[in-house]
């Protein structure tokens, strides 16, 4: 992904590396042209029947889009937009309009993009002025028609970069793009707050799929290259589905060319911003931890039917520290599954490397590197249990129970990489806190539970050094995630050394060995063995995969638990 530093106030050209489109989108979009050129000269009256066939039979070709390719990547180019007032710092969040330009402007110069519509408008610095939009106006290749999967990964990645309100995401475009826009809304109707499709239309045969998204759409009665039925055609069909947040604007002198007039419209904002998902509420807060005297962000994502009985899940972060991008992952997610989510955000200054974070602070740094491979760990003294990291999970939880007069008793604990490698440590070290089960996936290293091992790799020498530890540990609810395509040993932040190497060379293998190790330990001892382990086909290190599955196992410990959850 290549994101640059863009200006509040500027249009700036960026680029980011998606999954390549399926071949068959260039041959569907050369079909389509072909067949246009050969009714051209038919009469009037039978070219426009003609011409109505031709669309119904490629809107259903371009609806069952292939998916993208799992091996090539594609460079695609847009231009980005950032309110003046745009502070990445800031707890606001900001409305999203997703722009769509005509077939005329595809190709590879991203600045043929500014010829027209949205991204024309704010060349403008008087308009770009008050501009309060976040606006994102992607390239469409030569040949090429928009992809509705690609342009949804887009979305992803400019999310999780940008401080964007979920619940205000727009989408509008022009001809090629109004086509584009109802194909997107159709694919991803959840996603949108609103859509605005100019001078196209879609297939009415599915109108039933768009009843509950708010849409104005506009189109010219003199449109020769879309005729107007297009549009009003759909409109009509989305209505008589029950449909009853939709308009058409019809500008009884033009033809093709309105998106000055359009996007000239300021009552088209206004509308746009009275527009929004009844979703999650998200934010922030300060949470203040007495016991190591630091204050941690908190980024949220309340579930918009939210209350005393909402289980909660807690999340931890990476070793990027990025709270708020998991949050802005995890949210739909969580108000899917009804679930409180919170993202303690512990921060490298307040919490630095390995030591005060993924090893939760048990013992002191001893060295500038904070090497975990020194062989000092055996003689280290154990910080006083008070300052252990991972007592800050428990205090954060019993601080939210009574702000928000939570009836739960216990939390669901989930982390990923780094995050991983705390919460797999958390039920060892801090058997008696409250959580209902703990989910870590894709850690980089284990601490096994294994007498003969020295630290962090092993217990030798630490406080749960004995048995009655561990076979309460082994009785914990773990439930272990690893992705079968987390497999590169040299995977960035990827610890390699001889001690850590005995788990394995990758984090696939690492996590297999730390639950058969683990099970074998169990079973030799003829001792109760609650661990679960389960490998997510196709997923590699990044979060989203492994959470959505992670969700799905919690969602359903909550189904069967649903007053108590899991009991230690």
């Amino acid at each position: 992904m290549a994101f640059g530093d863009p200006t509040p106030g500027k249009q700036v050209a960026q680029t980011i590396e998606l999954p390549a489109l399926d071949p068959s989108i260039k041959q569907y979009r050369a079909e389509f042209e072909t067949e246009r050129v050969k009714i051209a000269s038919l009469p009037q009256e039978q070219r426009d029947a003609a011409e109505w066939e031709l669309r119904l039979k490629h809107f259903v070709k371009i609806r069952n889009e292939k998916p993208l390719s799992k091996t090539e990547k594609q460079t695609v180019s847009y231009l980005l937009f950032l309110p003046t007032d745009y502070d990445a710092t800031s707890e606001k969040q900001w409305p999203l309009l997703l722009s769509l330009h005509g077939s005329s402007l595809r190709g590879d110069d991203i600045n043929k993009v500014k010829n027209y519509g949205l991204p024309k408008l704010l060349t403008d610095p008087e308009k770009a002025k008050d501009w309060p939009f976040v606006t994102v106006s992607p390239q469409c290749p030569a040949g090429l028609h928009w992809s509705p999967l690609q342009l949804n990964l887009l979305l992803d990645e400019i999310e999780k970069a940008y401080s964007i309100d979920k619940n205000r995401i727009y989408v509008t475009g022009v001809s090629l793009g109004g086509f584009g826009t109802w194909n997107l809304l159709y694919h991803f109707p959840d996603r949108f707050a609103a859509g605005v499709p100019v001078c196209n239309g879609f297939d009415p045969a599915v109108a039933e799929r768009f009843v509950d998204i708010p849409i104005w759409a506009f189109h010219g009665a003199k449109d020769t290259t879309v005729k107007v039925e297009w549009s009003s055609n759909m409109v009509d069909a989305i209505k008589a589905k029950g449909g009853n947040n939709i308009k058409l604007t019809i500008y009884p002198d033009l033809g093709h060319t309105i998106w000055a007039e359009t996007y000239g419209n300021p009552e088209l904002y206004r509308w746009l911003l009275t527009q929004k998902k009844d979703g999650p509420d998200v934010g922030r807060y300060r949470f203040q931890d007495a016991p190591t005297g630091k204050t941690i962000n908190v980024w949220f994502s309340r579930p918009k039917d939210f209350n005393a009985k909402t289980p909660i899940l807690i999340v931890m972060h990476g070793m990027n520290r990025d709270a708020k991008g998991y949050r802005n992952v995890c949210m739909a997610f969580t108000e899917k599954h009804r679930l409180m989510l919170l993202v303690p955000e512990f921060t490298d200054e307040d919490f630095p490397g390995d030591v005060a974070y993924n090893h939760g602070n048990v013992f002191p740094k001893i060295n500038p590197k904070d090497d975990p491979d020194t062989e000092d760990s055996e003689t280290k003294r154990p910080n006083p249990k008070e300052q252990w990291t991972y007592g800050v999970i428990d205090r954060l939880f019993d601080d939210f129970v009574k702000r928000e007069q939570s009836e739960q008793k216990r939390y669901y604990l989930y982390g990923h990489s780094a995050g991983a490698q705390f919460a797999h440590r958390l039920p060892l070290f801090v058997p008696e806190a409250k959580f209902k089960m703990v989910v870590p996936a894709n850690a980089g290293a284990y601490t096994v539970p294994d007498q003969t091992a020295d630290w962090p790799y092993g217990v030798r020498k630490t406080p749960v050094d004995d048995r009655q530890a561990l076979e309460r540990y082994f009785a914990s609810p773990l439930f272990v995630l690893a992705g079968e395509a987390d497999t590169d040993p040299e995977a960035k932040n990827l610890a390699r050394s001889a001690r850590a190497d005995k788990q394995g060379t990758n984090r696939l293998d690492r996590a297999k060995f730390f639950f058969e190790s683990a099970r074998k330990t169990a079973e030799t001892w003829k001792v109760p063995f609650a661990w679960k382990l389960r490998t997510v086909p196709e997923a590699s290190h990044a979060n989203r995969k492994m959470f959505e599955v992670a969700v799905e196992i919690i969602a359903e410990d909550v189904k069967q638990k649903p007053e108590g959850g899991t009991t230690q």
